[in-house]
């Protein structure tokens, strides 16, 4: 197996978590916010979409996120208790759809020595591409167990076993 085979087995796991975890959430439930928790479903799928456009940054240098989510889904942002301020979950999702559809052709593409490439994959740190999308992965999967205690808080079943 190359680089690219091991990516693309991480990220089906994590495309796969993220559908299970957001297929069966309604524009309603995706808003409930739990006490002393001030994140709801869908800034956390927001975040994870901002996830996944670094994860493409760090395969082609270019990201694919609108302007206008950036400040709303960044780390450090403020979640607003006005709904309007945010996509719909159904326009997210499909955010995360359309950029794993991007991830996985550019896969298909990229050789192992641009994976090794040194990159800044943040300003303050410099690595390797595939180093910089394992961690990215890693993140949506931190923020995917954000997913699972809202899920449970509005009385979703698991979706992990």
């Amino acid at each position: 197996m190359n680089m690219q085979d091991h990516l693309r087995f991480v990220l089906e796991r994590c495309k796969n978590a993220a559908d299970a975890l957001l297929n069966d959430i309604n524009e309603e439930e995706s808003l409930y916010r739990i006490e002393a928790y001030p994140n709801h479903i869908r800034w956390e799928a927001g975040h994870m979409a901002r996830g996944l456009s670094q994860i493409l940054g760090c395969l082609t240098d270019e990201t694919d996120f609108p302007e206008e989510w950036t400040e709303l889904f960044s780390r450090g942002a403020t979640v607003s208790d006005d709904p309007l301020v945010y996509p719909s979950l159904e326009a997210i999702i499909n955010r995360i759809n359309n950029l794993y559809v991007k991830i996985f052709a550019v896969l298909g593409e990229i050789d192992d020595e641009k994976l090794e490439e040194k990159i800044h994959i943040f300003t303050e740190c410099k690595d390797s591409r595939i180093r910089g999308v394992l961690f990215l992965c890693l993140h949506d999967f931190h923020h995917g167990g954000h997913i699972v205690i809202l899920r449970r808080a509005i009385g979703k079943q698991g979706v992990f076993g």
